[in-house]
């Protein structure tokens, strides 16, 4: 791991009936300080907005809404251990390089290809070293 939290992770695409990809993946590892500071405000978010939305009729759906939004994005942002910033792949199908948008890395994920249009299986190896 690199001193700015990067990392490279080894993973595969799959796609029914193909043989799997070698994926490389740049990734950045997300400490538990960093993971608990996003939760906690995205959680506080939600509390503040709660009472805000709640003056809106009708009242009880928009705040648990906002309660319930906030809860969600916390645990997601707590359980973000890795945070995907590229890929370098090839699509199983028609050997085309694949790309995904940045975002939260999970252990799968579905991603497409904009060659062939097969939807694919991105299996990543995680690390166990982040906590």
């Amino acid at each position: 791991m690199e001193p700015d939290g990067r990392v490279t992770l080894d993973g595969r695409l799959e796609a029914f009936g193909f043989e799997p990809t070698a994926v490389s993946i740049d990734a950045v590892a997300r400490p538990r300080s960093w993971r608990t500071t996003r939760a906690l405000l995205a959680a506080g978010l939600g509390l503040g907005v709660a009472p805000v939305v709640a003056l809106v009729p009708p009242h009880i759906p928009w705040l648990l809404g906002a309660l319930i939004t906030g809860g969600v994005v916390a645990q997601r942002r707590f359980t973000e251990r890795f945070t995907l910033r590229s890929m370098l792949a090839s699509c199983p199908r028609c050997n085309q390089p694949v790309e995904t948008e940045a975002g939260r890395l999970t252990e799968q994920r579905t991603v497409r290809c904009d060659a062939c249009g097969q939807d694919l299986t991105l299996t990543v190896v995680m690390l166990t070293t982040a906590s």
